[in-house]
């Protein structure tokens, strides 16, 4: 920290002004003894690992892997089989031919003959430093500029460029560029490596936007554009911001808004808002202002519900897109829109409802049906009470009879087990943390999970954990060590929850089998009586339709279950 910092000592630690806020005073406080930081301004806390991470803008495995180096310590790696250290050789050597088409492109730039192409992003608001900063370059008007280019290098540099579609074979077999004529955005991943690029047209040509085909290091289902420049800035404010095209990208980066990403021109992927979730689990989807802009946010929305990823929406006027809002306005005024900016389950039900305003009842029906299967993964209770009332008042209807809706789901969509908009909560159950320690201690544990049990625990980064330890026990590869275990996950909440748990490995004794078991029951009660109440309300529902049959199968049920629970040791 003191090499980030100017530290100060008092009493028993150090003081320093906050790097994560603006602080006119110290705020920042480290305690070298006990090995965390706190800042009383911000809030921002941890141990070296969380310093890092927020810092250096790292994920948790380079913390790991920087303070290990540091301190002479080797972090253990998972040995490599012969065919994956080819595929890694095989992919460092693609990785190389992008690097150089990269370099290719961004001299034609800067060179005689991308003075138009200059102008032209400078006329789009662009200054030469956003230029360099994203590695913009031009692809000449020729059909074999980089062919030839690569050529010069060796044979097998063209045969990868063309396994990677920069080169395209013609019908007479020879070989030319996919990108002539074109501005050029190279694709980077975190770090820095080019994987992919996107072009656009500096004529009439169609496409306007031509990306990279789908390779061994590029898909665009998975990759954002301008990551690389991002990833500490969505850090820093806890909130990604996600626009459709490059050029929205770059405008926000040119007003200062530079906690934004691009989703290369397609719809926002289930991969897409995972790799985000790394960072924050804050989205703000900007898209267009159209009826296709629309479209794209509401698909956007669910993608997000779906992965248990909270985030809002702003709606531009219909006749601008993120770039054209800028230039026209300015960044100030975009600061001021995304202020505004509304939550996703907000922005869903207004939509929904004025989607089906005109048909009546059945149109209340109707919405409520396609509201109802989002309402279950909101995991929080005081949102899903929220939204109750919501729904319940912008249709006109009682809270009590989108309540029963919620509890009957026999007609609506499933909901997949374990998604939702939970956040980890700050203060995790005692038995959900004591067993996670337990599998982490002794991983054949394991074995004793099911979906059930993973479904009841509240705080998602422990519940991330367990799972990912209960699918290696289910196919009898239980995670050796801790660096494989970081090496899946994929975010940086559940990064940090493993090094607290790893920090009091010790709170489990000697017993962890006994310890086990102790939290296993206790989810298996919370699960029954979860069922138990579920049951209740859908016995209430059927006596009240008159459902003898059903009634008789939801009562036997209930009563499985009640004697389930008190074989647990716990009353009814």
């Amino acid at each position: 920290v003191g090499e980030h910092l100017q530290l100060r000592k008092v009493g028993n630690g150090y003081q320093a002004l906050c790097p994560f806020h603006t602080d006119s005073k110290p705020s920042f406080y480290v305690n070298e003894s006990r090995g965390f930081f706190h800042c009383f301004g911000c809030g921002a806390g941890g141990n070296v690992f969380h310093f890092l991470m927020r810092a250096r803008g790292m994920g948790f495995p380079e913390a790991v892997r920087f303070v290990a180096a540091r301190v002479g310590v080797q972090v253990p790696e998972r040995p490599l089989s012969p065919q994956e250290q080819s595929l890694r050789q095989e992919r460092s050597r693609l990785l190389e031919v992008n690097k150089e088409a990269a370099e290719f492109f961004r001299s034609h730039l800067l060179g005689g003959q991308g003075a138009g192409a200059r102008a032209y992003l400078e006329g789009r608001g662009l200054s030469p430093q956003t230029q360099e900063l994203f590695g913009l370059g031009l692809a000449p008007a020729g059909w074999r500029g980089l062919r030839d280019h690569l050529n010069a290098r060796g044979g097998q540099w063209v045969s990868r460029a063309q396994t990677l579609g920069l080169l395209v074979q013609g019908r007479d077999g020879s070989l030319y560029d996919r990108f002539r004529a074109r501005i050029v955005f190279p694709i980077q991943e975190e770090d820095g490596s080019v994987v992919g690029f996107g072009a656009r047209a500096l004529g009439s040509e169609e496409p306007k936007y031509l990306n990279s085909p789908e390779s061994p290091l590029f898909s665009k289902g998975r990759c954002l554009y301008g990551l690389q420049v991002a990833r500490p800035f969505i850090r820093e404010k806890d909130q990604a911001i996600v626009v459709e095209g490059y050029m929205d990208l770059l405008a926000l980066h040119q007003a200062g808004i530079r906690n934004a990403v691009a989703t290369l021109g397609t719809s926002l992927t289930r991969e897409h808002v995972l790799r985000l979730r790394r960072y924050s689990g804050n989205l703000l989807c900007v898209f267009d202002g159209d009826e296709a802009g629309e479209r794209a946010t509401m698909r956007a929305v669910d993608i997000c519900l779906e992965a248990g990823v909270w985030g809002k929406v702003l709606r531009l006027p219909p006749q601008h897109d993120p770039d054209s809002y800028v230039r026209e306005r300015g960044g100030q005024e975009l600061l001021k829109a995304l202020d505004g900016a509304i939550p996703m389950m907000d922005f869903i039900v207004q939509k929904t409802v004025e989607r089906f305003k005109a048909e009546g009842i059945e149109g209340k029906r109707k919405a409520l049906q396609e509201l109802v299967p989002r309402l279950k993964r909101l995991e929080d209770s005081i949102l899903r009470d929220h939204y109750v009332a919501l729904v319940a008042s912008r249709l006109g209807i009682s809270e009590t009879r989108v309540e029963e809706h919620l509890r009957g789901g026999g007609r609506m969509d499933p909901v997949p087990a374990g998604i939702g908009l939970s956040r980890p909560s700050q203060k995790a159950p005692v038995a959900e943390k004591l067993l996670v320690q337990c599998l982490l201690s002794e991983p054949s544990l394991a074995r004793g999970l099911d979906e059930g049990i993973l479904k009841e625990m509240q705080d998602a980064r422990l519940r991330d954990l367990a799972r990912l330890l209960w699918e290696g026990a289910a196919r009898e590869t239980t995670v050796r060590d801790v660096a494989e275990l970081l090496s899946c996950l994929d975010s940086p909440q559940t990064a940090e929850a493993l090094a607290d748990l790893m920090a009091g490995l010790d709170e489990v004794g000697e017993s962890p089998h006994r310890v086990c078991e102790d939290c296993l029951r206790d989810l298996r009660r919370r699960s029954l009586e979860r069922q138990i109440r579920d049951l209740t309300g859908m016995i209430a529902q059927a006596r009240q339709g008159s459902d003898e049959g059903r009634l008789g199968e939801l009562e036997a049920l209930r009563a499985r279950l009640v004697l389930e629970k008190k074989r647990l040791g716990v009353s009814a």
